[in-house]
């Protein structure tokens, strides 16, 4: 068969034809070509939120919170973040909210949370009747 090139009338109505992303794509192929470059493009997938994600969200702002506190204990931390990921794989809606809070919410949240690990730790050689007390205390019961 024999080839048919398209008159710029034709070519012009068949890319309006085209989504916006196949535009893109096109115009990429193009480019790619016209460069010399093999290189495939792949769509990229959305990526869904992880709990990962959240946790790497979280930890420097751990690191920040620290910061301010006098009497930190880098032990906290890694109670913190294992409390976090017991939570967070008990409820996957709480580490979905924590990936949309706004960076200052979260920050007030994680030093709040901070301090509450350091008043639970700080605890822990008081009687369990004490330590019943302060945790009612602190979930504000």
């Amino acid at each position: 068969m024999e080839d048919q090139a398209m008159n710029p009338g034709d070519l012009r109505s068949a890319a309006l034809r085209l989504s916006v992303g196949d535009r893109l794509r096109l115009i990429w192929d193009l480019v790619r070509s016209l460069l010399g470059w093999d290189g495939a493009i792949e769509p990229a997938a959305p990526t869904e939120p992880s709990l990962e994600q959240a946790i790497a969200r979280i930890e420097p702002l751990i690191d920040q919170a620290a910061s301010h506190q006098p009497h930190y204990q880098a032990q906290l931390k890694t109670r913190l973040l294992d409390n976090l990921r017991h939570t967070f794989a008990q409820s996957p809606s709480h580490w979905q909210t924590l990936l949309t809070m706004s960076e200052t919410a979260l920050s007030e949240k994680v030093a709040l949370l901070l301090a509450t690990e350091a008043l639970l730790a700080a605890s822990e050689d008081e009687s369990e009747a004490d330590q019943a007390e302060l945790q009612q205390l602190i979930e504000g019961r």
